[in-house]
């Protein structure tokens, strides 16, 4: 090392601008694990940057898996030493997990208001005909007049169509 960079060197110390600094930077995702993934990154295999935002990966918490082959742009919070990285942005993303899952996917609400409003309508066609069925029979009161028997006392009630708002939680979309 030449006297001049010794001498730049000296004063960065003394002055204290010679600080490990937060680095960012984009790479390429190899593997994707469990909660981790693998990434390349100037020539080098780096293991284990977090795909989840939240440091205590007990608590709740929305874990974004990045496609294999794809970029991501990696924050190393151990400034500059490749052991607490986490992935911020991504190019293409495979899978977004809430809460590990455990609720299953997404519901397409559009289509599931079609599909229990079409249910809806079924219900109530069978509510209407069931509410205006009449039973004859060929016996004759003294009148001369066909006789009901059993005629429907308590009618049933049709059914109302399902809202949107009713089961929708607006916060999340996709």
């Amino acid at each position: 090392m030449s006297q001049t960079q010794q001498i730049r060197d000296a004063l960065k110390n003394i002055t204290g601008t010679q600080k490990k600094q937060t680095i960012i930077f984009s790479a390429k995702v190899i593997r994707v694990l469990n909660k981790v993934c693998d990434v390349e990154y100037n020539g080098m295999t780096i293991t284990g940057v977090k795909l989840s935002p939240v440091l205590d990966s007990s608590n709740t918490s929305v874990m974004i898996k990045p496609t294999p082959n794809s970029y991501i742009t990696v924050i190393d919070a151990s400034m500059g030493d490749l052991r607490d990285l986490y992935a911020i942005l991504f190019t293409d993303v495979s899978d977004i997990i809430i809460d590990e899952g455990k609720n299953g996917g997404l519901i397409k609400i559009k289509e599931l208001t079609d599909k229990i409003n079409g249910l809806v309508g079924t219900v109530n066609a069978l509510v209407q005909a069931y509410n205006s069925h009449i039973h004859t029979t060929t016996a004759v009161d003294a009148a001369g007049k066909p006789c009901v028997i059993n005629p429907i006392v308590n009618k049933a009630t049709g059914a109302t169509e399902l809202q949107r708002n009713e089961y929708e939680n607006i916060k999340i979309k996709h």
